[in-house]
């Protein structure tokens, strides 16, 4: 038998300090919760990797590289943590940038020709940002995240099968967001196709 052979996904996230809760809230939903509930994944299991990766979902073939910061307390600039990212950068990889408002990490991020980062409110600019201009980095706002945290928006947004608290709620509300970064596909229509080459060849 020839065994199929699956395309791994590799995931690069990195923030600043403002923006650390929010990258380990990434990081633990992508280990532990079922992504099946959204995009009819299937279930996730753990793999052991060296010291920088947290781990390979073995269904669906993710294998995640935290770049920094490692620490609430651990004062970071976000240029630094975008260089990091461009320094450890893996052909066809994903990336997730966050910091406070994610601004910066935005502007620092499409400095990089290989970079095509965008600052994402909604589930439905992530569809767009991957459907029509392929981009590689999603920019999250840990502000946002925190205020969907901490009010009433998620609870009415996100009453599916788990509603046991805010926390819950929160966390698969990301998970929509991070599904739809990593499993929406570039349509390759001419218009798409043609405008992202433009991009690519802007050298100013």
């Amino acid at each position: 038998h020839i065994k199929k052979q699956v395309k791994l996904i590799n995931l690069l996230i990195g923030s600043d300090h403002r923006g650390y809760q929010l990258k380990s809230d990434i990081l633990y939903l992508i280990q532990n919760m079922h992504l099946n509930n959204y995009k009819n994944l299937n279930q996730i299991k753990k793999m052991k990797l060296n010291s920088n990766d947290t781990f390979a979902e073995e269904k669906n073939n993710i294998i995640t590289h935290d770049i920094g910061c490692y620490s609430l307390t651990e004062v970071c600039d976000y240029p630094i943590i975008v260089k990091e990212m461009h320094k450890r950068w893996i052909t066809n990889a994903r990336g997730i940038l966050i910091c406070g408002s994610g601004i910066g990490m935005s502007i620092a991020a499409n400095r990089f020709s290989k970079f095509r980062a965008a600052l994402c409110t909604s589930e439905n600019m992530i569809y767009s940002a991957r459907q029509h201009n392929d981009v590689n980095i999603l920019v999250l706002s840990a502000q946002h995240f925190l205020k969907i945290e901490n009010t009433k928006q998620s609870k009415s947004k996100l009453n599916m099968q788990f509603n046991k608290d805010e926390k819950t709620n929160y966390m698969h509300y990301l998970a929509e967001y991070i599904t739809a970064f990593l499993y929406t596909d570039f349509e390759l229509s001419p218009r798409h196709i043609r405008r992202v080459q433009q991009l690519s060849n802007i050298n100013l």
